[in-house]
């Protein structure tokens, strides 16, 4: 695995922490625990956290996840991998400040 793979799938698991970090803030011991990504990302759109253009980013940053650890980075152009480390970076970023302070 080379060093922008594996930087893509440490943002990509590291969101998806995040966004569990980020449902129990907005529902405290009322999150329910072991939610699939789709269910983790649909609660965190209706609480409001998550915008539209949230979500699609999370299910292209999700596709390519899979893409990569099915063994298909191959099917992956340079670019795409590129541009998913960039929304994978920003969506991090903004997910990382609303943790440190929600208001």
């Amino acid at each position: 695995m080379d060093t922008v793979t594996g930087n893509f799938l440490a943002l990509a698991f590291e969101i998806e922490r995040l966004l569990r970090v980020s449902l129990i803030a907005l529902m405290g011991e009322d999150s329910p625990p072991n939610l699939s990504t789709h269910k983790l990302v649909k609660l965190l759109h209706e609480k409001g956290l998550l915008t539209d253009s949230g979500v699609e980013q999370i299910g292209s940053i999700k596709w390519l996840r899979n893409m990569l650890v099915h063994g298909r980075g191959n099917e992956v152009p340079e670019y795409t991998l590129n541009a998913g480390i960039q929304i994978a970076s920003s969506l991090y970023h903004e997910l990382s400040e609303w943790i440190s302070d929600p208001s």
